[in-house]
């Protein structure tokens, strides 16, 4: 996906247009009022979650012998 502009071609190659546009929307929505980035500590607590239900899914499997 490209989008031309008057100066500069701009690429999208990793499809986060859209993701910015609708970022860029809060915002405006918001007046440029609220917190600019999430709290580190829900962001952990949320990654921890996460984490522990992929170790679920992958429960039984062993996946701690496989190299990278």
């Amino acid at each position: 996906m490209f989008i031309k502009t008057t100066r500069r071609l701009i690429v999208d190659y990793i499809g986060i247009g859209q993701d910015l546009r609708n970022a860029m929307g809060v915002y405006i929505k918001s007046g440029g009022e609220g917190e600019p980035v999430l709290d580190i500590n829900e962001v952990i607590s949320g990654m921890k979650t996460k984490f522990e239900i992929v170790e679920q899914m992958f429960h039984g499997f062993e996946y701690k012998n496989i190299q990278s």
